[in-house]
């Protein structure tokens, strides 16, 4: 009897978690509409340790041919 009853309240519960949580519908990428690109992380981001204005997004940003603001932060953990 205690068994049929945990089982049937198992059921009510995954049911109920299910159609609350497990169908939220699909989800959508819109298009940006900035033109910005942005670097953040920590230090590595920041360039810590590369020559003055150096670092992989100034890199990066050579290569591309585009604009990235660089607003990463020392100390920051990852």
């Amino acid at each position: 009897m205690k068994k049929s009853v945990l089982i049937t309240v198992i059921i009510v519960i995954s049911v109920v978690a299910y159609f609350t949580y497990g169908s939220q519908g699909e989800i959508t990428n819109y298009p940006s509409s900035g033109t910005d690109i942005i670097a953040f992380g920590d230090s590595l981001v920041l360039g810590i340790g590369s020559t003055q204005g150096g670092g992989f997004v100034k890199m990066l940003s050579e290569n591309l041919n585009i604009s990235i603001i660089n607003l990463g932060v020392s100390g920051d953990t990852t």
